[in-house]
């Protein structure tokens, strides 16, 4: 057996065939021309679609993304979309293609750069180049007309929604898009040539509890695919043609949940209560024997709607939290919009830095004063 070893990403064990997945292979760019037989106004308004039909994909992503692991891993889908509508993005682009350059030409070439400076950031900063590059993917696509659904063999662009079962899907990095479209039923694992823990790709990897092991670098690239696969993502290892023996002890590592409350060994009792964004998370957190909820996340009930939910339709998200752990905690967060988490009836002000801007509590007690009593009535 070969072992390579890279970052443990989600702390489960899986078996599985490998599969290549290389979506840069329907987005090769065509030779550039010439600038003076570049029609500028017809790629101007090429750019314009690119934009319209990359922001349609990207709120299905969202909603994809937040009906099965949460609102809160959905929430990066919102700041792609900003990345639409950034000015320096959006506008050197525009001037590019006002130059002559093609647009597809023009997107690679701007978020190449944009790319390269995220990744000289520290720490996970860094990793959010890797959604620069999804929204990039998202344009060049719909340039090029590339279809990213297509059927494929092993090595090409697949649907990752409908992998064979026991896949262990190999890439040389995944985007966040890529990844909530997988189906942890038929995911084994997941490994990749780059990325890293923080990264949003690998957080929703986590969340649908599929194992993943990132940032294995060149070696992985020695594997082909059919190559049987064990992807350890507790320490970080993906073993090569596992034997009986490591696949039996892979299958012995899956963690299993414990409805008892738990405690240290000199009685400590511990608290282990859910993160709930959805009313869709509340039965399987009772299921799995959640001390409670740690925290109800309610502006779920104000998204994917033309107007603000009823104080009827409040009072019965919130019920079905507490009838479902009705002798435990539940913390439930108020309202927490704006900055980066936008609600487009609710006129939110665009901020340059949502982070350090008006937004939960401070709405709350101003501009959205009425919501905020009827939520807490």
């Amino acid at each position: 057996m070969k072992t390579l070893t890279g970052v443990g990403s989600t702390p489960l064990a899986g078996v599985g065939t490998a599969r290549w997945h290389r979506p840069e292979a329907d987005l090769t760019l065509p030779d550039r021309p010439d600038p003076s037989a570049v029609d500028a106004d017809v790629e101007l308004a090429r750019f314009v679609d690119a934009r319209d039909a990359a922001r349609a994909g990207i709120r299905e992503a969202r909603d994809r993304a937040a009906e099965r692991v949460g609102e809160e891993e959905a929430a990066v889908f919102e700041a792609h979309e900003q990345f639409l509508d950034d000015p320096e993005l959006v506008g050197d682009i525009d001037d590019a293609i006002g130059e002559g350059t093609p647009a597809e030409h023009a997107v690679s070439d701007r978020f190449a750069a944009a790319i390269e400076q995220f990744e000289g950031l520290d720490g996970p900063m860094a990793e959010r180049a890797d959604d620069l590059r999804d929204v990039r993917d998202r344009l060049l696509r719909a340039l090029l007309n590339a279809d990213s659904d297509a059927p494929a063999d092993l090595d090409g662009p697949a649907d990752l929604a409908d992998l064979p079962n026991g896949t262990v899907l190999l890439a040389e990095r995944l985007t966040p898009s890529d990844t909530a479209e997988l189906d942890p039923e038929s995911i084994a694992g997941i490994v990749t040539v780059a990325g890293g823990r923080t990264a949003h790709a690998a957080i929703i990897a986590r969340s649908l509890s599929i194992p993943a092991v990132v940032g294995v670098g060149d070696a992985l690239r020695e594997i082909e695919s059919r190559t049987d696969l064990l992807v350890d993502g507790t320490d970080g290892r993906v073993v090569v043609d596992p034997d009986a023996d490591a696949r039996a002890t892979a299958a012995t590592d899956a963690a299993s949940p414990v409805p008892e409350r738990v405690s240290t060994v000199d009685g400590t009792s511990i608290e282990v209560a859910a993160n709930v964004g959805s009313e869709a998370e509340i039965a399987p957190a009772a299921e799995r024997g959640a001390d409670g909820i740690g925290l109800f996340r309610t502006e779920f009930l104000f998204y994917d709607r033309e107007t603000p939910p009823t104080e009827a339709e409040q009072y019965a998200a919130v019920t079905a939290a507490l009838s479902a752990f009705p002798d435990d905690r539940v913390v439930v967060r108020t309202l927490d919009v704006g900055g980066d988490k936008q609600v487009p009836y609710l006129d939110l002000s665009d901020e340059s830095n949502p982070f350090l801007g008006r937004h939960g509590i401070r709405l709350s007690l101003d501009a959205h004063r009425a919501l905020f009593e009827t939520q807490l009535r």
